[in-house]
């Protein structure tokens, strides 16, 4: 950018000449070691400029767009610098020059001689102390922090379904380990190899699990370096290696976010359990029979972790919660029907963050079911004895409040939003009815039920939806039945055993298995999408108590109330 050739001797008498005449020093020369009377001022560098430097500030692009001023106009005081930061790491390419410059073309920070060399046709570049001074408060770091957080609380989430995950490996190796003992005094040696084959296919998920875990830990503390380091240099004042970590940490975000995806996506496990049915009749071709039947699904095996308490403060009546939705990841939105209220539940916290109460004559009014409009903040509600449906609106503090009311045609009970509409059970008489949002009815399903249908469930793809009734018949009191039916009124599955007794509340996974609640029973089955049996997934000797709702989360985390 300089001259060369220059001695002490020149530099003392060119310095005290400039004492003299009170004239400045190029400040870019200054820097590189030589001392040039300064020609002119760029305004957006805050430099002094010589001749050379001037000349070559009109022909950058780097420079082109700043705004220079003559030697009669530029200042005759050195201007404060402090609003500007202070760039103090090194240039991998000048080791004597600051990086002071970012290329947003090539993404590439450099000193001036890497622009003016190697950039000097790119237009996008920014002038790092400059962007600097108001970087900490730009949409683009404000944008990188919430991202870094989500995916911080993202991974985390997953760690504890893989921690979930990993339990339910020895749940099911066990469950299928003690349905083989009870033959195994007859072919001791066969349930042996069988036995080994199990504890294959859970080393093998052991495995798989424990590599995940590994693998989240290592995104959580790559994450939580990073954002450290933003914090550090937010608190240190440190606002240009802010910006450089700031870009280091957008480039490589996008990794990060798919490999969190990527972890996601690959934490299944798979589903087993062990087939007897056939055995007892030949238990001489045990050898060339399968016995254990790997499924077509991945296993959801859930255990009880923790009770949920939906009691508020000031309650007499024990909770009867006969309905359940989830709002999001975080909040659930319960029925209970004998304190007459609709309570908006924080599951991470465990607390009650509000409670609606529908009243009319001073008289309160009793929910039963709930279910999630399509859009998040906005909840529907069954009241039987009142004929009505009421909308809540669930605002950003938490707060609900009635959006809307609509009257019904008779006592509405269970309920569950499918796209537009909404799916409705009724009694006197028995029917299922499919409702507008205004509450027309749009079509009556009603030759399914020679009892009273309680609640409803919709498959992902809002072509099946799922009933849970109950029948009596005079040898099997209330006998159980899920049936499967489209909004066409045809019949397409039913279910029904001996096992589901009082069935209750049901709901769909994402992959269409169907979950529903035996409230005499004590258990909670999963069924198919067509309605035939895959598995008793809790029961009272898991703990459950007449379990009347469920719901299930995008993580596959069930949620049930009793």
């Amino acid at each position: 950018m300089a001259e060369s050739g220059w001695t002490s001797d020149s530099k003392q008498s060119v310095l005290a000449t400039s004492d003299e005449e009170n004239e400045f020093c190029c400040d870019p020369c200054e820097h590189d070691g030589h001392i040039l009377p300064a020609e002119s001022y760029c305004v957006n560098c805050q430099e002094y400029l010589c001749s050379v430097c001037y000349t070559i500030h009109l022909q950058s692009v780097v420079w082109r767009h700043h705004r220079l001023k003559d030697k009669i106009s530029m200042p005759k005081a050195k201007a404060d610098r402090k609003k500007f930061g202070v760039c103090t790491q090194l240039c991998d390419h000048h080791v004597d020059k600051t990086i002071e410059y970012f290329c947003k073309s090539h993404v590439y920070f450099g000193c001036s001689t890497c622009m003016t060399e190697e950039h000097n046709t790119c237009e996008k570049i920014d002038y790092i102390p400059e962007v600097a001074v108001t970087f900490e408060k730009s949409r683009e770091l404000n944008d990188l922090q919430k991202s870094l957080t989500e995916l911080l609380k993202l991974n985390e989430s997953q760690k504890l379904g893989i921690n979930r995950k990993s339990k339910a490996v020895a749940v099911q190796a066990e469950r299928a380990k003690g349905r083989i003992k009870t033959l195994r005094k007859e072919v001791d040696e066969i349930f042996d190899d069988m036995e080994k084959e199990i504890d294959a296919l859970k080393q093998s998920d052991d495995d798989k699990m424990a590599e995940l875990a590994n693998k989240v830990k290592f995104l959580a503390e790559e994450v939580q370096r990073h954002i450290s380091h933003i914090e550090r240099n937010l608190n240190q004042r440190k606002l240009c290696q802010l910006f450089i970590e700031t870009q280091h940490v957008l480039k490589y975000l996008p990794d990060l976010s798919v490999e969190v995806v990527r972890i996601r996506e690959n934490s299944d496990i798979q589903r087993y359990q062990f087939n007897d049915s056939e055995i007892r009749d030949i238990i001489e071709k045990l050898k060339e029979i399968p016995a254990l039947d790997i499924k077509d699904q991945y296993a959801k095996v859930p255990e009880l972790k923790n009770d949920l308490n939906v009691r508020a403060d000031g309650e007499e009546n024990e909770c009867e919660i006969t309905g359940i939705a989830q709002l999001s990841e975080d909040l659930l939105v319960v029925a209970d029907n004998k304190n007459d209220s609709v309570k908006l539940i924080d599951i991470l916290n465990e607390d009650i963050k509000s409670v609606f109460k529908f009243l009319a004559n001073d008289n309160s009014r009793k929910p039963f079911d709930v279910t999630k409009i399509e859009d998040n903040a906005l909840v529907a509600i069954t009241y039987p004895l009142e004929k009505k449906i009421v909308f809540l609106a669930v605002s950003l503090s938490e707060n609900m409040t009635i959006n809307r009311v609509i009257g019904v045609n008779g006592s509405c009970f269970g309920i569950e939003c499918a796209g537009n509409t909404l799916i409705v059970t009724f009694n006197e008489p028995a029917c299922v009815k499919i409702l507008a949002m205004t509450g027309t009815v749009i079509r009556t399903i009603e030759r399914h039920f020679t009892d009273f249908p309680d609640y409803v469930a919709v498959h992902p793809d809002q072509k099946k939806i799922y009933i849970s009734s109950w029948e009596e018949e005079e040898e099997i009191q209330c006998l159980g039945k899920v049936t499967c039916t489209t909004a066409e009124r045809e019949t397409k599955f039913v279910y029904r055993d001996r096992i589901l007794e009082g069935p209750q509340g049901a709901c769909v996974g994402n992959f269409g298995a169907v979950y529903v609640c035996g409230y005499w029973s004590d258990n909670v089955l999963q069924l198919t999408e067509d309605c035939r049996f895959i598995q008793e997934i809790l029961n009272k000797d898991d703990g459950l108590h007449e379990p009347m709702c469920i719901t299930l989360s995008k993580q596959s985390e069930v949620c049930i109330l009793e």
